[in-house]
């Protein structure tokens, strides 16, 4: 969880630009496997129902996953050019909810659900957030959040809770489109994707 491995791949590298066959593909990958012991504070429990969430600054992806940041270019933030995919396998009763387009749900071994995400478009691989719990998509109180960019006029909003929570997300709906077209318009920071999902959490939270 701490970032305090550093490997060398230079002299890998070196041998994989001499190699004919790269060459002409002009990609290269490298697959790192990896395991998160214990990563602290991610994984919470309400009335015996698991949550385990991420966020930007209060649960980071990073402490899940090695994270690709981007880079700063003319004062400009770029993010990754390509895609990210996301793969969940959880337990029966919980519901996968990440960033990006939602590929397939399927059965896993032991009864839960394997749930694969892909970002579109590109992201740092530390905006790429996800979700897991008994969670139900809202679908009536969902709505279009308007925004001043030409480029993308409205993003869609998709809201998802507990089933006992779901009326009180319907009723929240209006001021929540409200309460975001306006942090967005003070900030002057169009959101720069096509769609957001928000996933409330139990009250003891």
């Amino acid at each position: 969880t701490e970032p305090n491995l550093l490997v060398d791949l230079s002299d890998l590298l070196k041998g994989l630009r001499n190699n004919s066959k790269a060459k002409e593909e002009g990609v290269f990958c490298l697959t790192v496997e990896y395991t998160v012991s214990e990563p602290q504070g991610q994984a919470l429990r309400f009335h015996g129902a698991g949550y385990c969430f991420v966020g930007s600054h209060f649960m980071p992806l990073r402490s899940w996953a090695p994270c690709v940041e981007g880079r700063m270019i003319d004062g400009q933030w770029e993010s990754s050019e390509y895609p990210l995919s996301l793969e969940l396998s959880v337990p029966p009763g919980l519901r996968a909810v990440a960033g990006g387009r939602r590929l397939s749900e399927d059965a896993a071994e032991g009864g839960g659900t394997s749930h694969k995400f892909v970002s579109d478009p590109g992201c740092p691989t530390s905006s790429m957030f996800f979700a897991v719990g008994p969670f139900e998509e809202v679908e009536s109180a969902g709505f279009e959040m308007q925004q001043a960019d030409p480029k993308r006029p409205s993003v869609g909003v998709r809201l998802f809770a507990d089933g006992s929570r779901a009326a009180g997300v319907g009723a929240m709906a209006t001021f929540l489109k409200g309460a975001m077209e306006d942090i967005v318009d003070y900030l002057e920071c169009p959101f720069p994707f096509p769609h957001l999902s928000v996933c409330f959490l139990p009250a003891e939270a």
